[in-house]
């Protein structure tokens, strides 16, 4: 199947990315939720749209994680590698020697 096929031909698509906090915070007083630059929806039931509530705390989380990312980033990575040095007791005292050598 290829790539740009989409399966299906209704959807609503969130770009928190180009959205401000400013604009999030309007999302649940606005009453075209269509016309603003971070929403974008192909023949989407008005039903859905009035769901401003959920789409406000979708936009607005997601915009929070991506505030935390590199340092959620940082700590992932750290605690992984310490998994690793852990899950390899075995070698732990060849990685110390390695490593006191330089």
């Amino acid at each position: 199947m290829a790539s740009n096929v989409h399966l299906s031909k209704k959807h609503l698509v969130l770009k928190p990315r180009q959205a401000s906090l400013l604009d999030i915070f309007r999302v649940p007083f606005s009453k075209d939720l269509e016309s603003k630059h971070f929403v974008k929806s192909l023949r989407v039931k008005q039903a859905i749209l009035e769901r401003k509530g959920i789409i406000f705390l979708s936009v607005f989380l997601q915009k929070i994680i991506q505030f935390n990312e590199k340092p959620l980033s940082l700590f992932g990575s750290t605690f992984e590698m310490l998994l690793n040095l852990l899950g390899n007791k075995n070698n732990f005292g060849v990685f110390l020697s390695s490593l006191l050598r330089g």
